[in-house]
């Protein structure tokens, strides 16, 4: 993910995650931890949607922005 920033809204906290905030890790540290998981952002998952024909490229290319209030259901 060198060069880009990933938005990880929603994640399963479990001993490690909770180790690493309680920590105060920094946001790269938490950030591998979900990429190891295989963890994806909203982007990649809109990007999916968008080549599988669910949703338009237009609509994924909103989750870009940080702090989106737009949602896959």
């Amino acid at each position: 993910m060198s060069g880009r920033k990933a938005i990880f809204e929603a994640l399963i906290v479990d001993d490690e995650v909770k180790i690493a905030i309680q920590e105060r890790a920094p946001a790269l540290q938490l950030q591998r931890i979900l990429e190891r998981r295989g963890e994806a952002s909203l982007l990649e998952k809109a990007v999916r949607e968008a080549a599988a024909g669910v949703i338009s490229l237009e609509e994924a290319c909103k989750f870009r922005e940080v702090g989106s209030t737009v949602s896959l259901e």
